[in-house]
């Protein structure tokens, strides 16, 4: 009966679009990169490595697979909560159908379906070695066994442990936010417990923490000489075959643990029904019904109201509903604790040179909260951007809420005002941890107007990708390919330098750094920060106007009748503003 599951997973993930978009898209991303002179300088590589190194293929193939859990995410939640969400899980409960082969089914159909997505990754790594205008010198032979011995080393083995991990969160808590909540915490611990396991004089214990196996990539080739590099690939041995195996291991655990978990009997909320133990817990007959009320004379006539000051206070209204169902909910408060935790630290030691402590000055704590909340707060933002739109539509409520007389700009700013009033609570309480920082280690001289100018200068970037992540699920109309668009968005952002397009009108949200000193302040630094910022701030204006012509109320339709009806309605106003937003940017640039 599991294989019967299995076929049907696959047929289902190959039937939506998801999988062809993100597999395009990653084998693009993967032949660009490599073919690229920054293949073998984004990850600290030095000269005389060939772009096809089997070294390089084994790190950059573990990099895709930290990359690319949003998109695996998707398969596997959807595989084990797709019963529950669209109320099917009768159906599948009362057949005689076994734990075992309803699970082993749809976790091994998720997996093949992800496995065939990192073999376009690795197809895209093999075909930048065609890729015309590169330097021969910089290619070596061209070899297929290093990119199916990374797809088999390296990507399956990462597929299966996050795989495991997804799968036990989902059927523990049966909703995608908890497993998305898993997901960033892990992408945002990555680094950290790479960089930690990088510095370990016990290799193999360094070896062994980091899941992907970038860390015992790392201790393999450490003293590896450029010709071996290009020449010879990790292997499947030593602390790499521990790593994987460990944590494998660590994965059947993980797994066992949820099949072990999971009941027919569960509710829908991942809740086991319980028995009426007493009289108690028996049910009781529903009261009496009320007295019929009768009123006499005429029904009083509603006013409808229809104004500038309706739709203002419509806004206020819906954009507090929006930012407390985020900031009441258990992950948004995880999130914002464990970056609270990473300020604190970088603001203890920030500025310190040589374990030599420094007063903890204004600008450092500044600087502080930048360098350890930019991360947390990009990802938060991109995960609670698909949760406020999609909301409705995944609480079935979207056919009702859509019919209520809000118009569509209101809507959308208000769950643009919550996901900015997501970043004001990040930074905000930022601010405070520092304040505390500066108190505990006797330091007074806070000054609250360089933190105010400071507080605007980090909110800034960050409206400016709250803008751009609405916009991205609105344009795609999927919740998992908005996250993958905006993905790629950052990440070309961070390696666009290293491509060879470092101005940053090439890259949304783009700014030069903004420094600070004590004599001049922020001085020269301020007015090209200025600059840039109001340029990419009158773009956001234009993918607002974009986002609320393509806002769909009612009824789902195609992404062929979503443009057909944006393009009808730009017009009057709406075409007169977007025009003059096109001429101020020209202007702005220019």
């Amino acid at each position: 009966m599991w294989w019967e599951i299995f076929t049907f997973e696959i047929h289902y993930q190959l039937r939506r679009p998801l999988f062809y978009v993100s597999s395009i898209a990653f084998f693009l991303i993967a032949t660009a990169l490599m073919a690229s002179p920054a293949a073998s300088a984004i990850y600290g590589f030095g000269g005389g490595i060939e772009r096809n190194a089997p070294a390089l293929i084994f790190v950059y193939m573990a990099v895709f697979s930290i990359i690319g859990l949003f998109i695996v995410t998707a398969f596997v939640t959807s595989s084990i909560l797709r019963d529950f969400e669209q109320d099917t899980y009768p159906f599948f409960f009362t057949r005689p159908i076994r734990k075992f082969d309803y699970l082993i089914g749809r976790f091994t159909g998720s997996m093949a379906v992800s496995a065939m997505l990192f073999l376009a990754v690795a197809a895209g790594m093999f075909a930048a070695q065609f890729v015309p205008g590169q330097e021969l010198a910089n290619i070596g032979p061209y070899r297929v066994w290093p990119y199916l011995a990374a797809w088999v080393i390296i990507a399956l083995p990462n597929l299966l442990v996050m795989g495991a991990c997804l799968f036990a969160i989902a059927i523990w808590k049966r909703r995608v936010i908890w497993t998305y909540l898993f997901v960033v915490i892990y992408m945002l611990l990555q680094d950290v417990v790479e960089s930690i396991a990088s510095r370990m004089t016990n290799t193999l214990l360094g070896s062994l923490m980091e899941p992907t196996g970038l860390g015992a990539i790392s201790s393999i080739t450490r003293y590896w000489t450029n010709a071996e590099m290009n020449l010879l690939a990790p292997g499947f041995g030593g602390e790499l075959l521990l790593n994987r195996l460990a944590w494998l291991l660590g994965a059947c655990v993980v797994f066992s643990w949820a099949c072990w978990r999971f009941s027919y009997t569960d509710s829908a909320s991942g809740t086991k029904p319980q028995a009426l133990k007493s009289g108690k817990d028996r049910i009781k007959p529903a009261p009496e019904a009320t007295k019929q009320i009768i009123i006499s004379g005429p029904i009083p006539v509603a006013r409808q109201l229809y104004s500038l000051r309706s739709s203002f206070a419509q806004w206020i209204g819906q954009t507090r509903l929006e930012l407390k169902s985020v900031v009441n909910g258990v992950p948004f408060i995880v999130l914002l604790l464990l970056s609270l935790v990473f300020v604190f630290t970088f603001a203890w030691f920030i500025g310190q040179n040589r374990a030599t402590p420094v007063w903890p000055l204004t600008y450092l704590m500044l600087r502080a909260i930048q360098t350890s909340m930019s991360t947390f707060l990009t990802v938060t933002l991109i995960f609670y951007s698909g949760e406020l739109i999609w909301k409705e539509r995944s609480l079935r409520f979207s056919d009702v809420f859509d019919a209520l007389p809000i118009p569509n700009s209101v809507i959308m700013l208000s769950k643009l005002s919550a996901l900015v009033g997501i970043a004001i609570i990040f930074l905000g309480t930022g601010i405070i941890s520092t304040i505390i920082v500066q108190l505990i280690r006797g330091y007074s001289n806070f000054e609250p107007v360089l933190y105010a100018t400071g507080f605007l200068a980090l909110l800034w970037p960050f409206i400016l990708l709250a803008v751009v992540t609405l916009f991205m699920q609105v344009l795609t109309g999927n919740k998992y390919l908005g996250f993958l668009l905006t993905i790629l968005l950052v990440v070309y952002r961070k390696v666009a330098p290293a491509l060879g397009l470092e101005h940053d009108l090439l890259s949304y949200g783009a700014h030069p750094p903004l420094l600070y000193s004590d004599i001049s302040g922020y001085g020269a630094y301020a007015e090209p920060f200025i600059w840039f910022n109001s340029y990419w701030s009158i773009m956001a204006i234009l993918l607002l106007m974009a986002t609320s012509l393509l806002w769909v109320r009612g009824t789902w339709v195609t992404s062929r009748v979503r443009f057909a009806t944006a393009a009808s309605n730009w017009r009057g106003g709406i075409r007169l503003a977007s025009l003059l937003t096109i001429v101020g940017l020209v202007l702005c640039g220019g």
